[in-house]
């Protein structure tokens, strides 16, 4: 046990579990940063794919005409626009709650380090502090303060973001429809409702897909990962 030494053992072992303990501390605290960092890349990548083919496609439905070859490119079009962009945003989305699920796997397996560290018998006493709370500690907080913990907001004001450009992508596609049908160019009217009704379908399994990834996230935030107690 960390803390406790017999007779037998060499002066130096409660400095080196002291500092094998410190460095596995650190380095869980590094790759949860870093997987903070992925996401908010990830974001950005979102942001900067809609962006792109959002302009891309625009670019390509004006410059159509009704010639056979322009009526395939339309149709291409539609397709990005109805299942490839929203498939690009979620997909990002369902990448994005990948890292945090990274994070909280760590985050959970430092909470159950830092409460075996709270029970070594005299540790507290010896080190004149309470030694590695702070995952601990964001926990508490977190939980206290429920949706409005900074923590969740920030969680909450990044889903919009994958929302909102779902959204957009589904608005401009009614307003490319919109004008294919004024020009003409969609060879059967009745079958841009299958567009829509697509599009709608194609986010909705989409949205449920990554609820789910959401609530074993969640699910694995309320954990305390099992720790041998090898210290």
């Amino acid at each position: 046990m960390f803390g406790k030494k017999k007779d037998d053992e060499s002066p130096g072992l409660d400095d080196l579990a002291r500092a094998v303990l410190i460095e596995e501390h650190s380095s869980l605290r590094a790759e949860i940063l870093a997987s903070y960092g992925y996401a908010q890349s990830i974001v950005k990548w979102t942001l900067a794919t809609f962006a792109a083919v959002i302009a891309a496609g625009l670019v390509a439905i004006n410059n159509s005409t009704g010639s056979a070859s322009n009526t395939i490119l339309v149709n291409v079009v539609l397709v990005i626009f109805a299942f490839g962009l929203p498939g690009i945003i979620w997909l990002n989305a369902s990448t994005w709650l990948g890292e945090l699920y990274r994070a909280e796997r760590a985050g959970s397996y430092l909470r159950a380090m830092e409460a075996n560290l709270a029970g070594v018998e005299g540790l507290t006493a010896r080190l004149g502090f309470q030694a590695a709370r702070w995952e601990t500690f964001i926990w508490s907080n977190r939980k206290a303060r429920g949706l409005w913990g900074k923590q969740l907001m920030t969680y909450v004001g990044t889903a919009g973001t994958f929302f909102g450009t779902a959204v957009g992508s589904f608005v401009i596609l009614c307003i490319v429809i919109s004008d294919l049908l004024g020009r003409g160019l969609i060879a059967a009217p009745g079958a841009s409702w299958l567009w829509i009704v697509g599009s709608v379908l194609i986010n909705l399994l989409c949205i449920g897909f990554c609820f789910a990834i959401y609530r074993r996230l969640m699910a694995l935030g309320d954990m305390i990962a099992p720790v041998e107690d090898a210290y």
